[in-house]
């Protein structure tokens, strides 16, 4: 009898003690802690299924185990366990817990920021008053998330406030890699807010903490945004540095994710600094990762920017092939970002492919989404497809209006963030900020008190701003239309372009009793200027006049025309000579710009240019006669790919008279029967007129209709 009860209180013992081995213990809550971000899944199948010896450690598993879970992304299990944590007794620090994981949850997989805030507030102050370093540490990472979810909100000046509190609670803590974390979210707040120098300083704090932070990939992720940083304000080298560094130790770590977006990077930095070739190198490689990964956005994002660096070394076809992937994987994931920025490239692709038609509908249609939503980065941008595509269906007055609308809009320029320190910067925002609260619980409490007199204030100040507004408009009109006005009497006055300097053209021509006129072209120079841009074009026609007058055989030189020159020389020169050595200096002399693209040309004709005995054509009849030279010398120079010169002189002084009404057709008459005889560059015969054919192209042009006909 005895002997029973002694083996049945030994098992009972034994077990007793079993249970208790393998209960949840409080050395097991001050491990688990660490273990939630790094190895969820291990915590899971350790403690999830268990229980714990008290209460109080219960409620402790169940915040580790839901920390997990979230950690998982196990929406279900998350709410579980707040149910269950809602039914128990809380210490201080395990209550903010529970509200900091309902914070967590709220804003994640519920999209309740708002809710989540005060989540975070209220778990901030259930910790008032502790001073232990696990409350210290738990109030940095509830700041330090509050600030985050602000900045994620682009409320920026709170979420700048909170991470300074942050900061300065991670120094009390003296746990560098915590402060490193915090430095690093206070970089982030920083640069949206505009202020990409105090980021910065930021951003290399937290890199200098890096080797104190337990996560491996948080060096190459800081990395990778100072890359982003210093990118956007245009300092490349530095970019390329950190960029390349992010690369280095993502590959170390066979992070193929984040190794993606570090080669995206520098595909975008070689791209911004004009070097296409190793841009798509970095992309592709970049692409080829992401394909592995199977991450469908990231994809069609790579292969928007690959289509932008085709297009910006002259290859549309394959630039619109990746845009169409890219269009399409956005649209069945319904992503109007990445919708929007293949649609745009997709504009600016049809007007390298000459659609000219197809660009234009699509820029309208983006325009009214860039204005909605205040874009205007890209509101400019499409105004500038528009304008070019406006240009290239003769509609010039559209072209111009459009691009004056692009110019009109600001180009916006991060900050400097000035010469203070990050700490005085800080501080400085910080009290900013609680100035601005105060005057407007200020302003609040004079509005309840004065509610009648702010109305009735506020419905004369409405009058007052009202009749400003309308005397602004129209003193902004009669501005307008007087600087019309002066634009429109310069251009009949103004003798450096325009009718202006077409007028003292005709004068020059006038007093000019020998010599010769030149009419110079530049490969397509003269309808550059959309390609180019107003400046550069400006520069480089003011550059074309003065290398032309610095020429000693060159008596006067004009602009017609935007982009072609009139030369006068009224001395005997070898001109033949002269012309070809012309030609060699100004293709050496603008060799590596945007000026033109495409062979030179010139048509000259001597001065006077008499076609009948004791006649001479008046000014405006030789240039127009010069042009018809101009014409043929551009055609023959665009057949061979090489500068052509066409000069036309009469054969005798008997011959017939020019009809002034139908000039070109009257010369090319004369040209035919060899009353008019041509000069052309290296001996070509095979010259063109305006309105005439070769008989290849009649020979194509029968064959075409010959087929239509079959067709039909």
């Amino acid at each position: 009898m005895r002997k029973g009860m002694f083996r049945a209180g030994l098992v009972l013992l034994l077990g007793w003690m079993s249970v208790s081995a393998w209960a949840f213990s409080q050395t097991d809550a001050r491990n688990g802690w660490p273990q939630v971000q790094v190895d969820p899944e291990g915590l899971l199948a350790q403690w999830q299924n268990k229980s714990a010896k008290t209460p109080a450690l219960e409620t402790e598993r169940l915040l580790l185990v839901g920390f997990a879970h979230y950690e998982l992304v196990h929406k279900p299990e998350v709410e579980q366990i707040l149910l269950r944590l809602a039914e128990r007794q809380h210490t201080p620090i395990q209550q903010a817990r529970q509200m900091l994981l309902e914070g967590l949850y709220s804003a994640s997989m519920r999209s309740k920021f708002d809710y989540a805030l005060q989540q975070f507030d209220a778990a901030n102050v259930a910790l008032t008053g502790q001073n232990d370093q696990e409350s210290l540490r738990l109030q940095v990472q509830i700041l330090t998330l509050s600030g985050s979810l602000l900045r994620y909100l682009r409320r920026l000046p709170e979420a700048i406030e909170r991470l300074g509190q942050a900061r300065q609670r991670a120094i009390s803590l003296g746990d560098k890699g915590t402060l490193a974390e915090t430095e690093r979210e206070l970089g982030r707040a920083l640069r949206f807010a505009d202020q990409p120098r105090l980021a910065a300083e930021h951003y290399m704090a937290a890199l200098n903490l890096a080797k104190h932070v337990t996560t491996p990939t948080f060096p190459g992720k800081l990395e990778l945004e100072l890359a982003r940083l210093y990118r956007t304000i245009g300092e490349y080298g530095r970019a390329m540095e950190h960029a390349h560094n992010s690369a280095a130790l993502l590959e170390s770590l066979n992070n193929t994710q984040f190794l993606s977006e570090a080669l995206f990077e520098l595909g975008t930095i070689h791209r911004e600094m004009g070097d296409p070739g190793q841009a798509l190198q970095h992309l592709m490689l970049a692409l080829d990762l992401e394909l592995k990964n199977e991450s469908v956005l990231a994809i069609a994002r790579l292969r928007i920017t690959i289509a932008l660096t085709y297009l910006d070394i002259g290859e549309p076809d394959k630039s619109l092939e990746y845009l169409q992937l890219a269009l399409a994987a956005a649209t069945e994931r319904e992503h109007k970002e990445l919708m929007f920025n293949s649609r745009q490239a997709l504009s600016q692709t049809y007007l390298a492919l000459g659609r000219w038609t197809d660009a234009l509908l699509l820029a309208e249609e983006l325009l009214v989404q860039s204005r909605q939503e205040e874009d205007k980065t890209n509101e400019r941008a499409l105004l500038m497809v528009m304008a070019e595509a406006n240009r290239a269906l003769s509609r010039t007055e559209q072209a111009w209006a459009q691009l004056r609308q692009a110019a009109d809009i600001p180009i916006s320029v991060p900050g400097s963030g000035g010469g203070l320190t990050a700490a005085n910067q800080l501080a400085e925002q910080q009290l900013r900020n609680q100035l601005q609260q105060q005057g407007e619980a200020l302003n609040h409490s004079k509005a309840l008190l004065n509610n009648l007199q702010n109305q009735r204030l506020l419905i004369v100040l409405l009058l007052i701003a009202l009749s400003l507004s309308l005397l602004l408009l129209w003193s902004r009109h009669r501005h307008k239309g007087t600087q019309l006005s002066e634009l429109h009497h310069q251009v009949h006055t103004y003798q450096d372009t325009g009718a202006g300097n077409r007028r003292a053209l005709f004068q020059a021509l006038k007093r000019s009793e020998s010599g010769y006129l030149i009419l110079l072209k530049l490969g397509d120079f003269a309808a550059s200027e959309l390609r180019t841009g107003q400046a550069q074009f400006t520069r480089q026609r003011q550059q074309l006049i003065e290398h032309l007058r610095s020429e000693e055989w060159v008596d006067d030189v004009f602009e017609p025309s935007l982009g072609l020159a009139a030369i006068i020389i009224r001395s005997e020169v070898p001109m033949e000579s002269e012309i070809l050595r012309l030609f060699d200096r100004l293709q050496s002399g603008f060799n590596g710009e945007l000026t033109f693209q495409g062979p030179i040309s010139a048509g000259i004709i001597p001065l006077p240019f008499q076609p009948g005995s004791l006649l001479r054509l008046p000014p405006e009849q030789a240039l127009e006669l010069t042009q018809l030279a101009l014409w043929s010398a551009d055609d023959l120079a665009n057949r061979t790919g090489s500068h052509q010169f066409v000069q036309l002189r009469p054969v005798a002084l008997s011959a017939p008279l020019l009809n002034p009404e139908q000039l070109y057709a009257s010369a090319v008459k004369g040209i035919q029967h060899g009353v008019i005889r041509c000069l052309v560059s290296n001996g070509h015969e095979d010259l063109r007129w305006p309105g005439t054919a070769t008989q290849a192209e009649q020979f194509k042009h029968e064959v075409n209709n010959e087929a239509k006909i079959a067709q039909h």
